[in-house]
């Protein structure tokens, strides 16, 4: 079971199992967690609806950036879901 990205306001980048392996995980950070509440939508740009690869490359680990960029982005703000 993991967390289905929408919008991504609901789902914590460290804490919440979102990133598509198995089992479903949380991102790995590439230094110690500077912002411990960052949400999956902080990743997101909220203009383009696409991901942010700049803010992935600067916090997530390099190896969960391919399984980032994989997932769809919703373009309304639907709520996130269990899947």
């Amino acid at each position: 079971m993991r967390q289905k990205i929408y919008s991504g306001y609901e789902v914590k980048v460290w804490e919440d199992p979102w990133i598509t392996t198995t089992p479903a995980r949380p991102a790995i950070p590439v230094a110690p967690v500077m912002h411990p509440n960052m949400r999956v939508s902080d990743l997101i740009n909220q203009v383009s609806k696409d991901w942010d690869v700049g803010l992935l490359e600067h916090y997530v680990n390099l190896d969960d950036i391919p399984l980032i960029r994989s997932l769809a982005i919703s373009s309304t703000h639907r709520r996130d879901t269990f899947c």
